[in-house]
């Protein structure tokens, strides 16, 4: 046993044939590490089968619990309903797509143990295309010339922290797309440790991705203007800046 007790989080949209083999294998992965290992599946308002599938799962596996939103709340809010259950001390976020190995979450969970307060995962290889691979360039380049933000990598969907260091800082005010990269950037700005790890990134192989849709796109631009707003203001009532 490596590990007293890990929550995996996995937010799940259009996901009905990719949440079951992610779930088996993050439970062939960590169920021999850990005393306790909690999978909370958050299926977000799915128009498909994925809703069955992850309740199939926790139907057949202790471990694994399936929440629902009635309505699509978004990326983050999925997210956000995940970190408010997960019960354990090290946390896992990673997106029910099937795009992340959990078999590179035992690297990202030893930082935590070495001293890191949250691990992001920087995608070694960028498998969806000159457009998204250009359009994550440009947005981490932007998180970085704003919020001076450590990690390179904010969209990679994959990520570990430690859930005192969460309830630290003040939650991510947004459900959109945004919101994993927010939450790690409070985390810098409140002296919080951020490491990153080098992870492998799969095609998605069904379903359908919505991250870089107009309507998502809209929100994340109007998220990063509100939260530029909101560290000028604090920096201003700080006397910085």
């Amino acid at each position: 046993m490596r590990y007293e007790a890990v929550s995996v989080i996995c937010p799940a949209y259009h996901d009905e044939a990719n949440i079951g083999p992610l779930v088996l294998r993050c439970l062939d992965v960590l169920g021999p590490m850990c005393g306790a290992l909690e999978i909370i599946i958050v299926e977000d308002g799915s128009p498909d089968g994925t809703a069955a599938a992850a309740d199939a799962l926790a139907a057949r596996h202790p471990e694994v619990t399936a929440l629902h939103h009635e309505k699509n709340r978004g990326h983050g809010g999925a997210i956000s309903t995940g970190l408010a259950r997960a019960a354990h001390p090290l946390i896992a976020v990673m997106d029910g797509d099937g795009q992340y190995d959990p078999g590179d979450l035992p690297a990202m969970l030893d930082m935590l143990l070495a001293g890191a307060d949250v691990v992001q995962g920087r995608r070694a290889s960028y498998p969806n295309g000159p457009a998204r691979s250009a359009m994550s360039w440009a947005y981490n380049a932007m998180a970085r010339a704003l919020f001076r933000s450590p990690a390179r990598d904010l969209g990679c969907g994959i990520k570990a922290l430690k859930k005192d260091a969460l309830q630290s800082v003040a939650p991510p005010s947004t459900d959109g797309i945004f919101m994993q990269g927010e939450l790690v950037i409070r985390m810098s700005l409140a002296g919080r440790r951020v490491a990153e790890s080098t992870v492998s990134c799969a095609p998605r192989r069904s379903g359908r991705s919505s991250s870089i849709s107009s309507a998502n796109l809209k929100i994340l631009y109007q998220d990063l203007k509100r939260f530029r707003k909101e560290i000028s203001a604090a920096g201003r009532g700080s006397g910085k800046g």
